[in-house]
């Protein structure tokens, strides 16, 4: 799940802040698991890869290459970017969605 769908962008961005949408996001991670359709992976460049998380809005990985490592194989994960340029070699085998937060730029590949 992620709040970044455009069917919901205008209504539910506009009245929640990034942490409360960073919340809601957690929830349907653990709590609603079972009745949304994929997990948001959060991504920082102050992260840690070495986290045995999925990349929790409080405890994010750091890495790209780390998030589709965590990434659900079958797809409908979202893999969310902090502001940062995220400069590393990357294959992606397994369909999922790479998104920023409305937070600032994110570059992927060098600046």
């Amino acid at each position: 799940m992620s709040y970044h769908e455009a069917a919901s962008k205008d209504t539910v961005e506009n009245r929640m802040t990034e942490l409360q949408l960073d919340r809601e996001a957690d929830t349907a991670n653990t709590d609603r698991a079972a009745f949304v359709t994929g997990r948001t992976v959060f991504l920082s460049p102050s992260g840690f890869d070495t986290f045995p998380f999925i990349g929790s809005s409080m405890f994010p990985h750091r890495t790209l290459n780390r998030g589709q490592i965590v990434a659900d194989p079958n797809g409908g994960d979202i893999l969310l970017l902090r502001p940062a340029n995220y400069d590393e070699q990357l294959t992606i085998n397994k369909p999922l969605t790479i998104r920023a937060t409305r937070a600032g730029w994110v570059t992927i590949g060098k600046p």
